[in-house]
């Protein structure tokens, strides 16, 4: 079921003939309300933002199109109800459909299963070809614009971006969202209904994979990529795989159109009169359920070309997994969540230390731990809509890769192994969470894909020995505990949480560490998140937080740690191939490592022996190049003063690092 918030105090409690009853989403358009008609019946109410379409000379055209978007058939889309596009509050009514959007299911469960995968081809693409038959364009199909109700799969928002199209001259605002985008809307050519096949084919790769097949980082990067690199399909696989390569050709007139795509996902037995009503009907097959821990990805069944009657039998085969409650925010921005601030340069609370400009940066920092006198102190958090760090009631507080949650110890750590109480807290609504583990643990971690925290337990003796993980997702705060084999995990502590789980650079497995004499003898190892062991690499050293790479080809590790017994010297950094698990580079000495800032770079704690061993946070290339400062630190060298946790930002923001 959909999640609804209550009304705010600016929000009008009724748009219309419709009261309403609360907010569903809101994004770059404007914000979705829970409607209620005379009768009791439920609508979804759009109230777009007034400037969006202040352009009186566009406003005649707005009518016409409105009302070729009420012309759409109701197969597998919310129909537009009624409209109001000319008044002070312009509005559209749809269809109310309750269920989560794509991009909430995949960001919470991971990506689709065959069976799931192919309803949801079905079911998309009967839905496109139903909104071109109108002739309409949708301009912004994208993972949150499904929603995937009880029914089946349905796309919502067809049609309003061309409404706000119409005044782009005036409002200078990307119309689209731009990992999803086709290279004829980046170039300003001439556009058809191509352009949704385009978003079609990188929507598939999403559900198939998890990932956009042009990327979430940077805008340049990703319309670079749109307009000359090959997609990026992943895991992808079987059938689907050749059609989606069609859809995503770079000329819009190599692309099959939305009914030769649903044709051939259907049975070539179906008459032509009854293609949008049987493509509905096999969308709408099967239960909706919902999962806890999902593994990784199942590859369609492998065949050289699409076969419609392997596509139907996967179709009827497997009952869909789909999982998440979250409504998903319907928006135009470029990023899934709406806009959120970047930290404000200048001085850090709670230390002497200061944030360096960074404006250009794909990551940055969004809570940091103060160490006073050797001693943990609470956590400071980036306020998303200030910009500035807010001082928290936790010890060791990560914020999810949304920034939506924050996780921390709620108690006053004494020793270590001494932390039990676990406190999410939703920062969209104040309320607090905690979370029963029953056990002492540390090293509260988000993923870097979804809102899914792992924790590791520890032993609860003097020694603080690993002896597994929990997993807890906000859906219902309660954790999924997995028992280790103690052998597999070394000795921990606070803050460097050396050797605890941590998750990989995708979000599907989970990363620990055994110390075995030096930390260059530690052994790494891969979990898939019901506890099975996939791979170990021997001999790579500690995990400090996220070892892997964005793109998932280099590992770096600790491998010296000048406070440890079994090692003597510098602190030192290495980088290996995560693919041969071969050497590739000792980072220079004196570095410790906090998270991977882009594919060469990693960010790192350097200590300085000519300012008297301050250290300072700085990004530091693969090839050992020493990069910008990011974080300055001007306390006395004694103790740690500061361990950073940074996010990639984007349209969908991911962690590096964590403590």
């Amino acid at each position: 079921m959909a999640v609804i918030e209550s009304l705010r105090a600016g929000d009008p409690r009724r748009i219309g003939e419709w009261r309403l009853l609360g907010r569903l989403g809101g994004g770059g358009q404007g914000v979705v309300y829970l409607g209620e008609t005379a009768e009791g019946g439920k609508v979804a109410v759009k109230l777009v933002h007034a400037h969006l379409i202040a352009d009186t000379k566009a406003k005649k055209y707005l009518v016409a199109e409105v009302e070729a978007m009420r012309k759409v058939a109701a197969f597998c889309t919310a129909r537009v109800l009624a409209a109001d596009v000319e008044g002070d509050q312009p509005y559209i009514v749809s269809e109310y459909v309750d269920g989560p959007s794509l991009h909430q299911v995949v960001s919470a469960a991971g990506p689709r299963d065959a069976s799931a995968l192919i309803r949801l081809a079905i079911g998309t693409a009967t839905a496109l070809t139903a909104i071109h038959q109108a002739e309409v364009i949708h301009r912004d199909f994208k993972p949150s614009n499904v929603l995937l109700g009880s029914d089946g799969p349905r796309v919502i928002d067809f049609g309003i971006a061309k409404i706000l199209d119409l005044t782009t001259t005036i409002s200078a605002e990307l119309i689209g969202t731009p990992s999803y985008m086709a290279p004829e809307q980046l170039s300003g050519e001439r556009l058809t209904s191509r352009l949704d096949v385009f978003a079609w084919g990188c929507t598939m790769v999403y559900a198939a994979t998890g990932q956009s097949p042009f990327g979430h980082d940077a805008l340049p990067l990703i319309m670079n990529r749109i307009l000359h690199a090959p997609p990026e399909l992943g895991t992808l696989d079987g059938p689907l795989r050749p059609m989606i390569e069609a859809c995503l050709e770079k000329l819009p007139a190599n692309r099959p159109s939305a009914r030769e795509v649903l044709l051939e996902l259907l049975d070539s037995s179906s008459p032509e009169a009854q293609v949008l009503p049987t493509g509905a009907d096999l969308a709408a097959r099967g239960p909706v359920g919902e999962q806890t821990i999902v593994p990784p990805p199942l590859a369609v069944t492998e065949t050289p070309r699409l076969s419609r009657r392997r596509v139907l039998a996967a179709l009827t085969g497997a009952a869909a997994l789909l999982a998440g409650t979250a409504v998903a925010l319907r928006g135009t921005l470029a990023a899934e969540p709406t806009t959120l601030a970047r930290p404000t340069p200048g001085a850090l609370p709670g230390l002497r230390g200061s944030l360096q400009p960074d404006a250009s940066a794909s990551v940055i920092m969004t809570s940091y731990t103060a160490i006073v006198s050797g001693k943990l102190a609470n956590a400071y958090v980036l306020n998303s809509e200030t910009g500035q760090f807010d001082a928290t009631a936790y010890r060791g507080a990560g914020v999810s890769f949304d920034r939506r949650y924050v996780a921390g110890v709620s108690e006053p750590i004494k020793d270590l192994g001494a932390a039990r109480q676990l406190t999410i807290e939703d920062r969209s609504t104040g309320q607090k969470h905690p979370v029963k583990l029953n056990q002492p643990f540390m090293a509260p971690r988000w993923s870097p894909t979804r809102n899914q925290l792992v924790v590791t337990l520890l032993d609860g003796a003097e020694t603080a020995k690993g002896v597994g993980y929990a997993i807890v997702s906000p859906d219902d705060y309660t954790p999924k505990i997995v028992k280790m084999d103690r052998i597999h995990l070394g000795a921990l502590g606070w803050p460097l949480h050396p050797g605890t789980f941590a998750w990989s650079h995708d979000g599907t497995t989970l990363v620990a560490a055994s110390l075995e004499g030096s930390w260059a003898d530690s052994t790494l190892w891969v979990y898939a998140p019901d506890g099975k062991l996939i791979k170990s690499y021997p001999g790579l050293g500690q995990n400090v937080g996220y070892p892997f790479s964005p793109d998932g080809k280099l590992i770096a590790t600790q491998t010296r740690f000048a406070g440890s017994e079994g090692d003597k010297g510098k602190d030192q950094v290495t980088v290996f191939d995560a693919g041969t698990r071969a050497f590739v580079r000792d980072l220079p000495t004196e570095l410790w490592f906090m998270g991977w800032y882009d594919a060469s770079h990693i960010i790192g704690y350097h200590w300085e022996r000519d300012r008297q061993g301050v250290g300072q946070v700085r990004i530091v290339g693969t090839d050992g190049t020493l990069g910008r400062v990011l974080v300055t630190n001007d306390e006395s060298p004694a103790n740690w003063n500061i361990w950073p946790t940074y996010s990639r930002v984007g349209p969908q923001e991911t962690r590096l690092e964590g403590t």
